[in-house]
């Protein structure tokens, strides 16, 4: 890479058809201007320093005087600068708004259910790189934001069982940052791989808590010996006449019931029926 001094000398002029420019009556966006600037810088190898200073080569006068008073500017400090001077010009066209929407969208979509396979984690990453990577290049969204963005896509449910995956993976992460989204879509293809022997839960709840492949006609033991237990519960106290066999509980209840009664209506001097004389007692 070139020296500092050699790369402030390969920066474009500001009459070069190379140079990139911005002025108040620019029909390009800030964030155009910003993008292209930044690329040029980092190519030729400019100190954040040396960035401050090279912009003002590709502004009219009028900005220069008024961007010295800037943040960041007195200090040469480009990351206080270059953000200071992104919040005067926000990005405010058409197409970067409905973009915002669409990702806010995708993911009030996403985090609402939990993933059931890694063909859901596929079209969740698809579609979010496919929404935040133009994002990204127009410097709308930052790695940190959009690494938080992509792991808080996922049901939270999901979140859990990923951020002790991710821990295993890279302990010395730092805590108060949220992990790369490769690693995050890293860990998500491994939990839901269609491949694993032993499938998560969420995809077990799925087939109404088998922990059996759906595709196959076995059924396992316990839901067999579950279901004839049932079946024979059912059918335990039905007399084939259609009424209850001598040995329901529920019968022996009535019997008692009647001859609660009948003690009542004799009166207590009958307060127990000879053997021979009790209706309600089996012969």
């Amino acid at each position: 890479m070139a020296n500092n001094a050699t790369g402030l000398a390969a920066m474009p002029g500001p009459r070069s058809a190379d140079a990139p420019f911005f002025s108040k009556t620019s029909t390009g966006s800030f964030t155009d201007f910003m993008h292209e600037y930044q690329a040029l810088a980092t190519a030729n190898g400019l100190t954040d320093a040396q960035k401050v200073q090279a912009i003002f080569r590709y502004v009219p006068p009028d900005l220069r005087k008024f961007w010295k008073t800037v943040d960041g500017y007195t200090t040469d400090n480009w990351a206080t600068f270059s953000t200071a001077l992104e919040a005067m010009y926000p990005d405010t066209s058409a197409a970067t708004r409905l973009t915002k929407k669409a990702l806010q969208d995708l993911l009030y979509n996403t985090l609402r259910s939990r993933m059931g396979d890694e063909e859901e984690v596929m079209d969740y990453y698809r579609e979010f790189l496919e929404l935040t990577n133009p994002l990204q290049a127009a410097q709308q969204l930052s790695d940190e934001d959009r690494n938080a963005k992509f792991f808080k896509g996922f049901h939270r449910d999901d979140r859990e069982i990923l951020s002790g995956r991710l821990f295993s993976m890279k302990p010395n992460h730092p805590q108060d940052r949220p992990y790369e989204l490769d690693d995050v879509f890293k860990a998500a293809r491994s939990y839901f791989s269609n491949a694993q022997f032993y499938r998560p839960v969420q995809r077990r709840l799925r087939n109404d808590d088998y922990d059996y492949d759906s595709d196959s006609d076995y059924e396992p033991r316990d839901s067999r010996r579950g279901r004839r237990n049932r079946e024979d519960h059912s059918h335990r106290y039905r007399d084939p006449r259609g009424g209850l066999d001598d040995h329901d509980p529920r019968r022996e209840d009535r019997r008692q019931r009647d001859r609660d009664r009948d003690l009542q209506e004799r009166g207590p001097q009958c307060d127990r029926l000879p053997r021979d004389q009790d209706p309600h007692r089996n012969p």
